[in-house]
């Protein structure tokens, strides 16, 4: 692919005139070409290349950067172990092959003769281990989580032939602890947090982990990881993992050691 004069000016030109130029997106692409060329010698692995580019970036920027990366493709949209790589405005719809996965699966189920205590099992070892690998790293929005809820509710209450029945409990009951009364189902939204909560804790606990340097570095730096915000040009998973950092706060204890990282003030 040939990149002509003119276009290589309309990148360099698109910056606003009143405004400090940013780190140049072209710049950064051969930056990143050159660094994970240097990765493919050392390791011996051939790496697959996909782009995905904000709305802000003009159409002669993005011809650029492919050419830079090899005619790399552009992708709208695509997961990288089951996850998305862009999360956008409609959380809603991101998830919802989660729900789409479920219901396959209960359906397999819904033929077989099965106990409520066979049920009960299958729910709580299968169908809720789902979302779980996402929720681990994405804070999902209340509808994903009513909607599978109900999913799972009808596969409870429904006969051995499919026909709905009467739902004698609301939801919430259902969720109880044994200990309390209830069948024990993971509420989504409180296990979506824990599992946010646990990720935070492992910042914490390794910080030479490469995840842990990656995100210290992106966003506190040189703050406490409790102490910094999510701004609306946060990336998802950051700004879902400070939802749960509350939680993680409230049962917090450092212990005094020498009490040189100790903020009297402050820590508990």
């Amino acid at each position: 692919m040939t990149v002509t004069e003119g276009e290589i000016k309309a990148a360099l030109f698109s910056l606003h005139p009143n405004k400090s130029p940013k780190p140049h997106d072209i710049h950064e692409a051969g930056m990143v070409r050159r660094i994970l060329s240097q990765y493919e010698r050392a390791s011996g692995q051939s790496i697959n290349f996909t782009s995905f580019f904000t709305r802000n970036t003009t159409k002669a920027e993005i011809e650029v950067i492919r050419w830079i990366l090899d005619d790399v493709e552009k992708v709208t949209q695509s997961k990288y172990l089951g996850l998305p790589l862009v999360v956008g405005r409609s959380k809603s719809q991101i998830f919802h092959s989660i729900r789409e996965k479920m219901e396959k699966k209960l359906q397999g189920w819904k033929g077989k003769l099965l106990s409520q205590a066979g049920k009960d099992v299958l729910i709580k070892s299968v169908a809720m281990a789902f979302p779980a690998y996402t929720m681990s790293v994405f804070r999902l929005s209340k509808k994903p989580c009513k909607e599978i809820c109900r999913t799972l509710a009808n596969f409870w209450w429904e006969s051995d032939v499919g026909a709905k029945r009467i739902h004698w409990m609301k939801w919430s009951d259902i969720t109880e602890a044994i200990g309390r009364g209830g069948p024990g189902f993971r509420d989504l939204e409180h296990f979506n947090t824990a599992l946010l909560a646990k990720q935070c804790w492992r910042f914490l606990i390794h910080p030479n982990l490469l995840v842990s340097k990656l995100m210290k570095v992106r966003y506190f730096d040189k703050i406490s990881m409790f102490n910094a915000t999510a701004h609306q040009n946060s990336s998802w998973m950051w700004k879902s993992l400070k939802t749960a950092m509350p939680l993680l706060e409230e049962g917090l204890r450092k212990k005094v050691g020498d009490g040189k990282l100790i903020n009297i003030w402050e820590d508990k």
